[in-house]
Parts: C-alpha cells; structure tokens; sequence
C-alpha cells in the first residue's frame, strides 16, 4: 500500500520529468496530473475521512461552480464551454490545494533525484538558447518557455538544495546563477524582472530587513524597484498606459491585442459588477474555441488576433480573464496569493535563519507566477504547474512546521497522526 503524501511526491515528479515534452508534445501531462490530485484528494477524503484536510480547495470548487450557474444567465458562451473553462480553471487550484493539504516532504533522495532533473531540464532550455530558433522552435515553440523552465527548474534546484541547517552551498548559488544569466538569452521584459528579484533575495536580503531597515538595506531595495521597472517599462508602458507605436513590437503582432484585452477587461469589470461576464466569455481557451458573443458586444472581435476568422491571441494573458469572475473574482484571486504568502511567513516566525531560503524560494515562484501572468498564461500551463506543485510543497511543509510547533507547546494533547494510507 502507498501512502497519501509518496503517490503525491511521485505526481509531482512527473510533471517535472516530462515539463520539457509538456510544452508542444505531450501537453495533456499537465491535464493528467491535475486529474491524479483530484482523484487523490477524493480518495483521501472518502476512505481516510480527511474531508478538512481539503476543505479550501473545497470551498474553491464551489465558488467555481457558483460561477458555472451564473454564466448560463448570461449566455455568452454555451453550457459545454462553460464546462470546459471550469475545467480549465480549476486546473491550477486543484494540484496546489490538493499538496497543500497533504504537505508532501521530499526525502533525501527525492531531493538529489529533483536536483538532477532540474539540472537536465535547464541544460536542454540552455542548449536551446544557445542555437537559437533552430533548437528552439521544435522543442518549446518560443524562447519564453525556455526562460521560463530554466527559472521554475532553477527554484527546484534551490529548494532540494537547502541543508538540514537551513544553509545553501556555494558551489548550489553558483550553479543556480549560471543558469540564470543563460535563461536571460530569452530576451523577454518578465524575465529580466524575476531574475534582478532573485539575485536581491540570494545576495542581498536578510529575514527580517524591513522590521529593522537600514539605509544600505533601503538603497538596495529600492535599486532593486528601479532595475525591475527598468528591465520592463517598455512593456508597462504599451499594456497599461500609452499603447503607443513607439513601444509596439512589430515582429510580435500579439502586443497589439493585449492591450486591447486589458482596455476591454477594465470595461467588463464596470459593466459586470460584481460577478464579471462568466465562464467561456472573455480572454481564456474556452471564448476562443467556441467564439463568445461577448466579443461582439465590445466590438473588438474587427481586432487582428481577436476575431472570430483568427483568434490566436485571445488567450495570451491572464489577468484579462478575471474580467469573467468580476470584481469579486479579482478579490478572490488577490486573496489566494496572500493566504499562500501567509505560509510563507511562518517560515520566518518559526526561525528567522533557518527557514531563510523556504521563503525565499516561495517569495520567488509567487513573484514569478504574478509577473508572468502580465503577458502570459503560465498560471494554467504546464510550466506553471511545476511552480504551483513546488510552491504548495514550500506552504505545506510551513503549516507542518506550525502545526509541530502547536503539539510541542502542549505536550498532554495527543501527537497527530501520521500520513494515513489508501
């Protein structure tokens, strides 16, 4: 028999074997193991009673249901559309809840089988980088995506290479910067941003530098601010302000239409309050496999990349598609990343020293996630997958870590029960 959080490590460790293959070849991978959790967590809540162990994702699906009703009143999309984008949705929560709940501990020799992988995976994006289209069209399409795994397989690297005193070999930093500097071969504005936070986390913060701030501690965070917006102000400025042809890429026709789906998301969220249009509707797979109506209604389906004759660039963002959960999705999204983060700060209550580069390592894949989801869809990819699957890993094992904290401070309750087994 298997226990719960073993068939939950080797999912993960799937999903990382094949992330390369994932992204053009085998791309349901991401798909089959977001279904193996939600079997997993069923099964779990069925034959061991662990029902609260789950009980936010739980509360997720519902309020994604709620959302599934509520888009059949508005009839932008038909009712296998709204299936399909809850599906979709869905997809990223449920992986990330389910680990979050079981809070899964990679034993030494996951770590050391982690850390080759990761190392494989970054080397095949570096050699990618290196000869150019060529390599890089066959294997992942675009160079973004070999940013993108290099950054998630470097996170995995550092975390399974975190001592049992909380300490990071030298030999590990050096690696994970080689690879870093490589990855800026993508030359994409996002990358740029994500690897100037890292090397501010790696060599520069300290736990707890904004309780007690010091002036070289403050110059060097706002340096940080300054390099980030540099690296990305040209893309801020044509998403989010201007729009202008200065900053209009005419080798890439898809900066044109984000702009329009922010403009236009802006408007849904205005005109939708507070639910938003619903599922299917609006900048996600689902409104670009079976065209929305909703298009028609803001008149941007004339918009090259955007009509219903070619609609390639429909999903090519993730936070237009919060225009279809409305201003109360928005809210509800803003509020996952703060629960997670609140995982994260455990780690520096429990020991400001110790748990440095959890939290470092979790501060870095939410940052990555967010700042990605300006241009892309990673959060619901197979490259963003990977990221989830570790960063509920990193949460897990901080609520682990509190509740080992609570039994020792009540030594006459009893100890909790170990993973139970199917």
């Amino acid at each position: 028999m298997l226990r719960v959080d073993r068939i939950c490590v080797y999912i993960i460790f799937a999903g990382f074997i094949f992330l390369i293959p994932s992204v053009c070849y085998i791309m349901f991978i991401d798909e089959l193991c977001a279904a193996l959790f939600g079997m997993l967590t069923l099964a779990d809540s069925i034959i061991n009673g662990n029902w609260k162990r789950y009980k936010v994702l739980w509360i997720a699906m519902a309020i994604m249901t709620f959302y599934a009703l509520y888009s059949t009143q508005l009839g932008y999309n038909t009712p296998a559309y709204f299936a399909l984008d809850w599906i979709l949705e869905l997809k990223p929560i449920i992986p990330l809840l389910a680990i979050l709940g079981i809070a899964p501990a990679f034993t030494p020799a996951d770590k050391t089988i982690l850390k080759n992988i990761s190392l494989v995976n970054a080397t095949i994006m570096a050699v990618c980088l290196f000869g150019g289209r060529p390599l890089i069209v066959p294997v992942v399409f675009h160079p973004a995506y070999c940013g993108s795994i290099i950054f998630v397989s470097c996170m995995m690297y550092l975390y399974c290479s975190i001592t049992p005193n909380g300490r990071i070999e030298k030999k590990d930093i050096f690696i994970i910067m080689v690879y870093l500097a490589i990855g800026a071969l993508c030359a994409k504005a996002k990358y740029y941003g994500i690897a100037i936070l890292t090397i501010y986390f790696l060599f520069i913060y300290k736990p707890g530098i904004m309780r007690q701030l010091k002036l070289k501690h403050g110059i060097a965070i706002v340096a940080t601010v300054i390099l980030i917006l540099v690296a990305t102000w040209k893309k801020i400025d044509y998403y989010f302000l201007s729009g202008n042809s200065e900053t209009f890429d005419p080798e890439v026709i898809h900066s044109f239409a984000r702009p329009v789906l922010y403009a236009t998301s802006g408007l849904i969220l205005i005109d939708h309050f507070p639910f938003g249009s619903g599922l299917g509707s609006f900048a996600t797979y689902a409104s670009q496999a079976n065209y929305s109506n909703l298009y028609y209604e803001y008149g941007i389906n004339r918009i090259h990349g955007l009509s219903p004759n070619m609609p390639d660039f429909i999903c090519d963002a993730y936070y237009p598609s919060l225009a279809q959960f409305g201003v109360f999705g928005v809210f509800l999204f803003i509020m996952l990343w703060v629960y997670l983060y609140g995982f994260l700060k455990l780690y520096v209550r429990i020991s400001l020293t110790k748990y440095k580069y959890e939290f470092i390592t979790g501060s870095l894949l939410i940052s990555f996630i967010l700042i990605e989801n300006l241009g892309s869809t990673l959060f619901t990819q197979s490259v963003g997958f990977a990221g989830l699957c570790l960063l509920g890993v990193i949460a897990g094992q901080a609520k682990s870590l509190k509740e080992s904290s609570m039994v020792l401070l009540q030594p006459t309750s009893s100890s909790p029960s170990s993973q139970k087994k199917i």
